[in-house]
């Protein structure tokens, strides 16, 4: 539930042109920010208190959300059935065995797992 809410709140945010964004600390939040960092979504993030980060939002580029497997519809995917996406200029964010890892990864590792959303 959070995780929707993180993904739904950052989409807000990087519609909406704001820079800064604050949303709830978990694990799973904590690994999604990492892999948004390495991708150049969020320029960095500070442990605020209270349980929550604070988030630096690159609003330079335009990124596109597009929730794939949502509570009432879970889509599940296998490593060998991974579509790329726009040419590679975009990834999916799949939550799998290993935790949350981008399509990537999961081709190289050869695992499948319920993708949670497509950022191009």
């Amino acid at each position: 539930m959070l995780v929707s809410f993180f993904l739904g709140s950052l989409r807000q945010a990087l519609k909406n042109k704001q820079r800064f964004i604050v949303v709830p600390y978990t694990k799973d939040i904590y690994k999604i920010i990492k892999i948004l960092c390495d991708r150049g979504i969020i320029y960095g993030y500070t442990c605020g208190s209270l349980g929550s980060v604070e988030l630096l939002l690159n609003t330079d580029s335009k990124f596109n959300f597009k929730m794939i497997s949502t509570p009432r519809k879970r889509v599940y995917i296998s490593a060998s059935k991974l579509p790329v996406v726009c040419y590679g200029l975009g990834f999916y964010l799949l939550h799998t065995s290993l935790g949350f890892i981008t399509d990537d990864e999961a081709r190289l590792k050869n695992v499948g797992g319920e993708p949670v959303c497509c950022i191009f």
